[in-house]
């Protein structure tokens, strides 16, 4: 039992998992103040919370999907959509043939609007953070075939944009 209701519990998976969180926090949202919030959230949650996690890898991962979580809402915000997605070019999405790939992080942030929102956290499991089939399945608490299924969704909207770009 990883016992979040003491402070050096929280203090030690801080310790292990913060700068890991912060970093991927920072590649999803691109701005280092809004990935310390978000983090510093997290664990101010965690902490008055006073969650219990069966074990420590439990507490990681609820720490890296909150994180996530938090990072996708914050793409999702309406104010940061008004900054960041006044214009999607349709030379943005790769060849047709490497469709399932983007050809950046950003892409991919202004694709998320189109999607719903376990799509959105599926893709970018996928795509900005690098994860397999088998770690996004494990960190979402979904099968596998679930994971392919909801990119090939995710991918038929991508090139339904691309139509309508074109």
């Amino acid at each position: 039992m990883f016992d979040c209701t003491v402070e050096h519990n929280v203090t030690l998976l801080y310790r292990k998992t913060g700068k890991l969180a912060l970093s991927k926090t920072y590649y999803i949202v691109k701005k280092k103040t809004v990935a310390e919030e978000i983090v510093q959230t997290v664990f101010t949650k965690l902490w008055s919370a006073q969650m219990n996690f069966d074990t420590e890898l439990s507490a990681y991962k609820w720490v890296y999907t909150s994180c996530h979580n938090l990072s996708v809402d914050y793409l999702r915000s309406g104010s940061y959509r008004a900054q960041q997605y006044d214009a999607i070019e349709p030379d943005d999405l790769m060849s047709e043939d490497n469709s399932s790939r983007f050809a950046s992080v950003d892409l991919v942030k202004k694709i998320l609007k189109e999607l719903s929102p376990r799509d959105g956290q599926i893709l970018v499991y996928k795509e900005a953070d690098g994860l397999t089939l088998e770690e996004i399945a494990d960190i979402m608490g979904v099968s596998r075939k679930t994971v392919v299924r909801s990119l090939a969704h995710s991918l038929e909207i991508l090139r339904a944009q691309k139509e309508i770009w074109a």
